[in-house]
């Protein structure tokens, strides 16, 4: 693979062992394709750097369980990138979550549906997205969204049910599934179920229900990211990302009750 034209005479390296023998840092950031991510995490950690590495974790069980032992023997920081935790959206959501207004989170679901250019991906990549080196929807995408099933449920998985496969010709020949569906059950006895397609021919699109013992939200990633959260009494609160300003964090705020007129505000310091 040809190397990248190094700016600011910065220093190229065609070998990762070579760098790190070289380098004087803190921390490294690992950007690169996924069936890499453990391999290279496992030799920065044990170089002594701490380490920002990109989603997924690994594509492997084997890798993983190897990564995390790494971690926990070197005591260095490991961090993924799951930065949809961090969006205005997504922690409006929890403040909706934690303050109690849904009640008890007890079951979630969600999917996700995408159908990528094909031509454009083989163009400008050799269509590395249907291979090991991009794992389709399945790596490339939905580790984000187990990531959020996670973070919604505040526990840790017990136990999984999973199944994945092939339904048009334009899947048999490639080495990842087309459609497939998750079922977890968490500790704390929420359930989760996501499921997923590749060949929906839609804009990308990620959709969450979370329901609890008091009401229930509903997220969507789709465009401008929104959420519509119901709770007791029949009204709901709707916020979304106000897409007239690129302000961070700024949310449009609308509030409706049942027999009552429909109450709006703008709230930019959600």
């Amino acid at each position: 693979m040809p190397l990248v034209p190094a700016h600011n005479a910065a220093e190229e390296f065609d070998d990762i062992d070579k760098m790190l023998g070289k380098i004087s840092v803190d921390a490294v950031c690992l950007a690169m394709p996924i069936h890499l991510n453990a391999p290279c995490a496992i030799k920065t950690l044990k170089a002594g750097f701490h380490t920002f590495c990109e989603k997924p974790v690994a594509n492997s069980i084997e890798d993983a369980l190897e990564l995390q032992k790494i971690v926990e023997e070197t005591g260095l920081i490991y961090q993924v990138g799951f930065e949809l935790r961090n969006s205005p959206l997504i922690q409006a959501v929890m403040n909706q979550i934690n303050s109690g207004r849904i009640g008890q989170v007890t079951a979630i679901s969600g999917y996700h549906y995408w159908k990528p250019n094909a031509k454009d991906v083989n163009a400008r990549m050799g269509n590395w997205h249907y291979d090991k080196f991009g794992g389709n929807v399945l790596f490339d995408c939905m580790s984000h969204t187990f990531d959020l099933v996670n973070y919604f449920t505040g526990s840790t998985v017990e136990s999984v049910f999973a199944d994945n496969g092939y339904v048009t010709d334009e899947f048999k020949d490639r080495k990842v599934p087309e459609v497939g569906g998750v079922v977890i059950r968490y500790k704390n006895g929420v359930r989760a179920s996501i499921s997923f397609t590749e060949t929906c021919d839609m804009p990308h699109s990620t959709k969450f229900t979370i329901a609890g013992s008091a009401g229930k939200i509903e997220i969507e990633f789709a465009g401008v990211g929104c959420y519509r959260a119901y709770y007791g009494g029949g009204g709901y609160l709707e916020e979304a990302i106000d897409p007239a300003t690129t302000t961070p964090g700024h949310l449009r705020s609308e509030e409706r009750r049942v027999g009552k007129e429909c109450r709006s505000r703008w709230s930019p310091d959600h």
